[in-house]
């Protein structure tokens, strides 16, 4: 007998969710061999770098234990309790033995206390952190994405955000930095049990890395052979936010507003 979800708001919602009929899975199929996790924070390029893994033949890396998409993936697999959730997950996007998902520390804390669903992520393998060198360009770029509602850029596109003129009250600048910032050091903090063997990848580098060198990079860390290495692309553009040193300056000595033009 399989077991239910532990009582919780989530697991009652999923367990009471209307499942639409999808072909089962006969038994529990062989779990991938290894898990590789893309750890990340907001507008560190983790959607266009999975898009571009993707089309390589990586297996499609995704926020499947994003908290909010849980229920209706769920629904869609037809499944109702964390074992099958994460045994089909698993099937259905691993390739050759590897299952790749986008991960952060805020879906992990929120999600270590709903039932054993992350006890059963393997977090001992390769993973790589995302993040941003330019912390006060993440945070104005969030708040842009927030703002605008543009959150990505598609080849043969005009950057969404470009001659976009935004007044910010810096409290709210202020507080998404400490945001990102309790993110990273949470993860740090938890490093032995989260990110053993993790390579950082700054978005900066990213975004100025050739296809090429980024396919090999990432087949050579996560110990896999990807079938269309050769044809990678991706329909995505990082969005590179330019922040003019007259703003910068504005904004560090502590003005109340600021108008950041990207």
């Amino acid at each position: 007998m399989t077991p239910t979800l532990p009582p919780s708001p989530r697991t009652k919602a999923l367990n009471a969710l209307p499942f639409r009929q999808v072909a089962p899975i006969d038994g529990h199929p062989k779990p991938p061999d290894k898990d590789f996790v893309i750890w990340f924070t907001a507008r560190t390029g983790s959607t266009w770098l999975g898009s571009l893994l993707f089309s390589a033949g990586f297996p499609k890396p995704s926020e499947y234990f994003h908290p909010n998409k849980i229920l209706r993936i769920a629904s869609y697999l037809g499944v109702n309790s964390w074992e099958d959730y994460v045994n089909s997950v698993k099937h259905k996007r691993a390739t050759h033995g590897l299952f790749a998902h986008e991960m952060t520390f805020q879906f992990w804390k929120m999600l270590r206390n709903e039932g054993d669903v992350m006890n059963r992520l393997d977090f001992s393998g390769p993973s790589v952190v995302l993040f941003r060198e330019d912390i006060v360009a993440q945070a104005i770029s969030i708040q842009l994405a927030v703002t605008s509602n543009k959150w990505h850029r598609y080849e043969g596109t005009e950057n969404p955000q470009n001659k976009l003129r935004i007044p910010f009250d810096e409290r709210e600048i202020r507080k998404k930095i400490r945001y990102i910032c309790n993110l990273e050091l949470g993860l740090k903090a938890h490093q032995d049990l989260l990110i053993p063997k993790a390579k950082f990848l700054s978005y900066e580098t990213l975004a100025a890395s050739g296809t090429k060198s980024i396919i090999d990079a990432f087949e050579k860390h996560a110990e896999f052979e990807a079938d269309n290495r050769n044809e990678a692309s991706s329909n995505y553009v990082p969005i590179r936010s330019e922040i003019n040193q007259r703003m910068r300056d504005r904004f560090l000595i502590g003005n109340e507003q600021f108008v950041a033009e990207v």
